[in-house]
């Protein structure tokens, strides 16, 4: 909601007349209400045996910023940064992460963890089917062909995995096969006359060692919806409200969606979880934590 939005519920709704000053100390006062958990969220992401990160495009008084989003099992946690480089990973995570990082192929993922990751597939397919629908040349159509196709095998096996119908030594083993022959398709094309498709099996070679961890490891997906599902309602409230107007916005920005988003996975009520930061706040009391 616009702060005016906010002021015309409070009148219409409620019978409160309230000034556009008050509502927005309300928001100040219900950022700080949420700084504890934000915090705790923060400091429990390094600890995370899988991580799935995202960002995407914010603006602070029209200036460029970026909306980092890390998605755990039990908790969202967002972060606006000037930058969209390693050193915000470094800052939220520290100089090494010991876990699993799912993430597209930005290399400022490369660039600050050097350990296991789980590349996004569905980046992957769209870029593939691209290639496809482009048709520019005999290559295009017949790589294009065998990636989808040896790909939907890989997907069909683990599907039967999700519906417990194989466990997960015997999802490996039956994979090794449609690995190899993905492998020969792209050194098979390594070198085709089509720019895109050269280009395209390259990437996927340079990245092999992070494009089937989801099959060895628990809790690890093959894509990162779970963090562009998570970007989805900033860029949401980004439509509506421009970004932001200060730093103190930002923290806001922040801290509500952490809260919001956190609630949500967890089956939480998010306005009894607001309700209770800010009694807990204006009555010096532990706040409530998202952890």
């Amino acid at each position: 909601m616009t702060r005016r939005g906010c002021q015309e519920i409070a009148q219409t709704i409620f019978g409160i007349d309230i000034c556009l000053g008050s509502v927005c100390k309300l928001h100040e006062e219900v950022s700080e209400s949420l700084a504890p958990a934000h915090t705790q969220a923060r400091e429990s992401l390094p600890e995370q045996p899988v991580l799935n990160i995202d960002e995407t495009g914010w603006k602070n008084q029209g200036k460029r910023r970026w909306l980092w989003v890390f998605v755990t099992p039990v908790v969202v946690f967002y972060h606006i940064a000037a930058s969209r480089g390693s050193k915000v990973l470094k800052e939220i995570l520290g100089d090494e992460y010991q876990g699993v990082l799912c993430s597209d192929m930005y290399s400022a993922y490369k660039k600050f963890h050097d350990g296991v990751r789980q590349f996004c597939w569905a980046h992957i397919i769209r870029g593939i089917k691209g290639i496809k629908h482009s048709c520019r040349s005999p290559d295009a159509v017949r790589f294009s062909k065998w990636m989808l196709s040896e790909t939907g095998r890989i997907f069909a096996l683990w599907h039967a995995f999700q519906r417990g119908e194989l466990d997960r030594p015997t999802l490996v083993l039956k994979s090794v096969p449609i690995r190899a022959r993905m492998h020969k398709c792209l050194q098979q094309y390594a070198q085709s006359r089509d720019h895109d498709v050269r280009k395209a099996c390259k990437s996927l070679l340079k990245h092999w060692h992070g494009l089937f961890t989801f099959l060895e490891y628990e809790g690890v997906e093959p894509t990162n919806n779970s963090a562009e599902r998570g970007g989805r309602p900033a860029v949401q409230w980004r439509k509506i409200c421009f970004g932001n107007q200060s730093d103190d916005g930002e923290l806001l920005t922040a801290r509500l969606l952490t809260a919001e988003r956190s609630c949500i996975l967890q089956g939480r009520n998010p306005f009894q979880f607001l309700l209770q930061s800010v009694l807990a706040y204006r009555n010096g009391l532990p706040a409530p934590s998202l952890i």
